[in-house]
Formats: structure tokens, C-alpha cells, sequence
């Protein structure tokens, strides 16, 4: 017969996976959103038009948009319009200071939630609002300082809370801004309660470093074609697990 502390760590389980999910379709509903909004007679100013969602039991119209809203999914509010990845990079949402006392259940043992694996849907998905958003990828080190100084891509947030590899050469400490505001704001919650830096092994690559990536890591993406890394659109980082704890 199960245990209390069997069940309370099952509920907990459960309801980090129910999380997930939520997270998940409440990504894919608003990237299927955008895409409907740009399509031809959507443009501002045009007269608007409902778009069906792929997902059953979704209606059609604004009001079908479901959003996460406290981990709970509700409709998008009619008139409410989903920002702009650009929007959301220049005001991140903060999230309340972690609490390391609440990773433990009540007998003390850390709570694992589930791991998120890749899999060839995701890179798929990837690079599917890659090409949606314009994204190109870095072809070589030309292309790569094209990119920087067009200002697509800036330099890796560094502080005392954000390391980088020193072995990552100089011209790849660079990402996409949405992704450096992201790390940012992830180093400075890890820091706020580890007290200790996050390191960033890589960032953007170009086709070439993927192609030799490639040839000795079997788990490396392909550099081309419809599951190529996003890595090669500057999007990409890799954050080293090396001296964390499972805490």
C-alpha cells in the first residue's frame, strides 16, 4: 500500500507534468496564433478574420486562444492582442524569488520533476517559427559578423552571476537579444538563491562549426534541413552542468 510520502510526491509528480503540458500548448496555440495573424488579410489595418486552431476542441476567433494564465489555461481576452517576442524581451516577466526549502517535500527529500527530452517534433517546431519569425542561419564567420553588427545578435550577458566558457571563442559569445535577456534574468534567480554563477559552454554557431560538430558528437543536430540546430540561428544556448548539485 502506498505511503503518504508515496502519494504526496505522485501529486506533485503529476501536477509538474500537468504544468509542463499547460506551458507546452500554451506555446504551440500562441506560435499557430501568430502565424495566423501574419497571413495574407491579416495585416493591421485589414478587416479581421477568424482562424481555426489545429487543436481539438479549440474554436475558432481571438476568444479561442487559450493562455497560460497562474498554471491555469482561460481564453485570451476579446481586443487583447499576444505581444511580440521582441515586446516580451524588453519586459520579462520576474518570477518570485525561488525558495530552495520548497525543492523538498516534508520528509526532506529533494522533488525531481520530470525531465523535458528533445526530440525531432521539437526541432521540427523549432526551426518551423525560425523561418516564420525570418530567422537566417549563420552560414560562416563573415555572415556571423554581418549579424553583430547589424545588432541580431549581442554578446552574451556576462556578470558575476553569468559565466562563459573560457574555452568559447570570442566571435561565438553572441546570441539573439530575446535569448540574452532570458539568461540574464535565469542567472540572476540561480544566483539569488544558489549563490553561485551559471556558465554558458555555447552559444551561436555557424554551419561550419556544426558540420564538425557533427562528425564527433553523435547527439549533435544536423546543420541543415528541417532539424537543423538552432544554435545556427543564435536562439540556442548550452548551460554546463558541471559542479551542480541536484539541488
Amino acid at each position: 500500500m502506498p505511503t503518504p510520502g508515496r502519494l504526496h510526491d505522485s501529486r506533485r509528480e503529476r501536477a509538474l507534468a500537468a504544468q509542463a503540458e499547460i506551458a507546452a500548448r500554451s506555446a504551440i496555440l500562441a506560435a499557430e496564433r501568430a502565424k495566423g495573424s501574419r497571413a495574407p488579410g491579416n495585416e493591421p489595418g485589414a478587416p479581421s478574420s477568424a482562424t481555426a486552431s489545429s487543436s481539438p476542441g479549440v474554436a475558432s476567433g481571438d476568444s479561442a486562444l487559450l493562455v497560460n494564465d497562474g498554471g491555469v489555461l482561460r481564453p485570451l481576452p476579446v481586443g487583447r492582442r499576444l505581444k511580440s517576442v521582441e515586446e516580451e524581451a524588453a519586459a520579462p516577466v520576474l518570477l518570485p524569488p525561488l525558495r530552495v526549502a520548497s525543492l523538498y517535500d516534508s520528509r526532506g527529500r529533494l522533488i525531481l520533476p520530470p525531465p523535458l527530452y528533445g526530440s525531432r517534433e521539437v526541432l521540427l517546431h523549432q526551426n518551423e517559427m525560425a523561418d516564420h519569425d525570418g530567422l537566417t542561419r549563420v552560414q560562416d564567420d563573415a555572415d556571423l559578423l554581418d549579424l553583430r553588427r547589424e545588432k541580431k545578435l549581442v554578446p552574451l550577458p556576462e556578470s558575476s552571476a553569468l559565466t562563459v566558457d573560457y574555452r568559447l571563442p570570442e566571435n561565438r559569445r553572441f546570441s539573439r537579444p530575446w535569448t540574452a535577456t532570458f539568461l540574464a534574468v535565469l542567472a540572476r534567480d540561480y544566483y539569488a538563491s544558489f549563490h553561485s554563477p551559471l556558465q554558458v559552454d555555447s552559444a551561436v554557431r555557424t554551419v561550419a562549426v556544426q558540420q564538425r560538430l557533427v562528425r564527433t558528437n553523435g547527439n549533435a543536430a544536423p546543420s541543415t534541413g528541417d532539424t537543423a540546430s538552432p544554435h545556427l540561428t543564435g536562439q540556442a544556448v548550452d548551460i554546463g552542468k558541471g559542479g551542480l548539485t541536484r539541488t
